[in-house]
């Protein structure tokens, strides 16, 4: 699969990418949305799997991958708002929308800001797990979590990291602490598919099932197995399955 879009815009003073892939025969349209550290390139495995099943498009958010680093903090909000009017700017229409860790965050505030954008939503290893809402245990799980993830997704996460700056991912890590998505989830009413990994103890199933008991739409919760945080890197046509049977 290859990306026959690759654009940048200046959206509130912000620089965000938005690539995209051939349109083909299917109407679907899929819309990922990375989470913190990493980038869009991190989805190229799940993105080549669900290009068989229609558009896909994915973003770079402000400061992370090849992205201007904005040298201030954004808000999950702000994140959201960009986004909206990144992916509308190519034609989204109305998408189904899958974003992983931080970038479910953005995906339940985009959805939350304007329903009509989703068909339905996808949040890979939704964070951060309300019980657990404290920045040394929740570092403490993603450095378990990664300790469990392949060698080939460890050094992607690793290279996306440094491409896109660490200044970037320390503003962001307390604004992703404290985003209220068990709150905000409420106001998702569209059939809602939420996944962890069996290994992923920064998002366990407990969690999971609180999040969809919270959100009023239709819901379903799964878990990959012999996956931890990233199994949509590890275990792409595995998620890609779920994502598009829904």
């Amino acid at each position: 699969m290859g990306w026959v879009l690759d654009q940048t815009f200046d959206i509130e003073g912000l620089e965000i990418q938005v690539l995209a892939s051939d349109p083909g025969p299917d109407p679907t349209t899929f819309v990922l949305v990375h989470g913190i550290g990493v980038a869009a390139s991190y989805f190229r495995p799940l993105a080549e799997e669900l290009s068989r099943h229609g558009r896909v498009i994915a973003v770079n958010l402000p400061g992370f991958g090849p992205t201007k680093d904005p040298d201030r903090t954004v808000r999950i909000s702000q994140h959201a708002r960009v986004t909206r009017e990144a992916v509308t700017r190519v034609g989204a229409g109305q998408a189904v929308w899958v974003g992983h860790s931080m970038g479910t965050q953005v995906v339940v505030e985009a959805v939350a800001q304007d329903p009509t954008i989703a068909s339905r939503v996808v949040l890979l290893s939704p964070v951060v797990n309300r019980a657990e809402r404290g920045a040394l245990t929740l570092a403490r799980r993603f450095t378990v979590s990664a300790a469990r993830e392949s060698v080939p997704s460890a050094m992607a996460s690793v290279k996306a990291l440094l491409g896109g700056g660490l200044g970037s991912f320390f503003r962001a890590f307390p604004i992703m602490l404290d985003y209220p998505i068990e709150e905000r989830i409420c106001a998702i009413d569209v059939p809602t598919l939420l996944v962890t990994g069996e290994l992923d103890e920064t998002a366990p199933r407990s969690w999971l099932d609180e999040l969809a008991e919270a959100c009023p739409g239709e819901t379903h919760v799964d878990v990959v197995g012999h996956a931890s945080h990233q199994a949509m890197y590890t275990r792409p046509a595995v998620v890609a399955d779920l994502i598009v049977k829904g």
